[in-house]
């Protein structure tokens, strides 16, 4: 379960970055 935050959040986190 924490993984799969971890991992939405640090999607997020580029997803933001490359906009």
């Amino acid at each position: 379960f924490f993984l799969f935050f971890f991992f939405f959040f640090f999607f997020l986190l580029y997803k933001l970055d490359l906009i």
